[in-house]
């Protein structure tokens, strides 16, 4: 890789030029016929639950349906529909984050209700190891970002040769950007690279990173804006991260007869989800009246002003907690606090600490010296983002090395 691709990373946690496994089907337009709100809410449920029963019946009866749920929808969907036609004892449902949080609480919450079997995999309880992170970074086929992930040892355990039920890509799918469209297709690129890094530490102005960009179908039904990340995204930065090599997997809410639906519907009925969330509520009350996430641990038909307080206690909180080192419980936030267990927690330092010297003695950054932010982060303690792109990219490298 060259120095341009590295730099890339650096940014956006994942390298440009990856060939993914997960690729995403050409999008065609379907005749609706003018229906009705309402039609066109049945003719979705209709279209998932006959998504939703043929994937079932694609998994040998002998197996079971492992779903990792979160406090989100996608997920909760997948569990809806699936219960229709397996019984509660053939699934099982984890999740793995921080007690506390909305996909944490909320997932057990759900599963619960659900009458599934849960594991909760809390993460404070997870320890690192050389040997662990670099067998991540082969699961996730030296491609993104690492320490985002449930320990693998439990999830062998508890998924085994069984088959995962993975949301994929379900909230750009039924239009968690689908109030993006008003961008044109020239102005499409330079929006990607200001709002989707992951780090903007480095300013990388002068890179042309546009250029790694897949290239766009301007004759496409799919907006611009989701075309980049249903193609670019999605495939290079989440696929390799929540569909680590190893397990067997099923994505059905990328079903293209899904997808083609929702594409065709009129937009307003897809900004904010509409029309996946209200044909939810319609067909599976028992777990869509449950809270969510998407509504800051309110129900989805809360009052938005109930919403906008959540987000604004949150937001103090996570001041609170970075500028004056407060510990209080960031409910948004489904990970370690990084910033702080870098320098504190013995296998966070170790791990770091080794990994960027050997980063650094690489010589391949440049002006870029990894020891000498890890020590502005001891002063700051708010360098998290950077740190760990670069502690990442020295684990790929000796997984890479491993396997040369």
């Amino acid at each position: 890789m060259d120095k341009n691709e590295i730099l890339f990373f650096l940014r956006f946690g994942y390298f440009p030029n990856y060939k993914p496994t997960y690729i995403s089907q050409k999008v065609d337009k379907i005749s609706l016929d003018n229906k009705t709100y309402a039609e066109l809410k049945e003719l979705f449920n209709e279209i998932f639950t006959t998504v939703i029963k043929e994937t079932v019946e694609s998994v040998a009866k002998d197996k079971l349906i492992i779903i990792p749920i979160s406090g989100g929808l996608d997920s909760r969907a997948i569990l809806a529909g699936v219960l229709k036609y397996v019984h509660p004892k053939r699934i099982r449902t984890y999740t793995f984050g921080i007690k506390g949080s909305y996909d944490f609480e909320i997932g057990k919450e759900v599963a619960k209700k659900a009458g599934v079997h849960h594991d909760a995999i809390e993460l404070n309880s997870l320890r690192f190891t050389q040997e662990e992170m670099i067998e991540v970074a082969k699961k996730c086929d030296f491609q993104t970002i690492l320490f985002h992930h449930p320990p693998l040892k439990t999830l062998d355990e508890l998924v085994g040769d069984n088959v995962i039920f993975s949301g994929y890509l379900g909230d750009l799918i039924f239009g968690s950007y689908a109030d993006k469209n008003y961008l044109k297709f020239e102005e499409i690129s330079n929006w990607y690279l200001d709002k989707k890094y992951f780090s903007n530490f480095f300013s990388f102005k002068k890179c042309n990173f546009s250029k790694y960009l897949v290239k766009l179908n301007k004759d496409s039904i799919v907006s611009p804006a989701e075309q980049l990340i249903l193609y670019e995204r999605g495939p290079k930065f989440t696929a390799p991260h929540v569909l680590m090599d190893g397990w067997s997997y099923k994505t059905p809410l990328i079903n293209k007869r899904i997808v083609d639906f929702m594409y065709s519907v009129p937009n307003k009925y897809r900004i904010n989800e509409k029309l996946f969330i209200d044909a939810m509520i319609q067909y599976y009350p028992d777990l869509f009246n449950i809270k969510a996430k998407t509504t800051f641990g309110y129900h989805l038909k809360s009052p938005k002003v109930f919403h906008y307080y959540e987000r604004l206690k949150n937001k103090i909180v996570l001041e609170l907690n970075t500028k004056l080192g407060f510990n209080l419980n960031y409910p948004p936030y489904n990970y370690l606090d990084f910033n702080k267990e870098i320098l504190r927690r013995p296998d966070l330092v170790e791990i770091f600490k080794t990994n960027l010297q050997d980063l650094e003695n690489r010589g391949i950054l440049g002006d870029i010296k990894p020891m000498k932010l890890y020590s502005l982060h001891k002063q700051r303690k708010n360098m998290y983002d950077i740190l760990v792109l670069l502690t990442s990219l020295e684990i790929i490298l000796k997984a890479k090395e491993q396997c040369d």
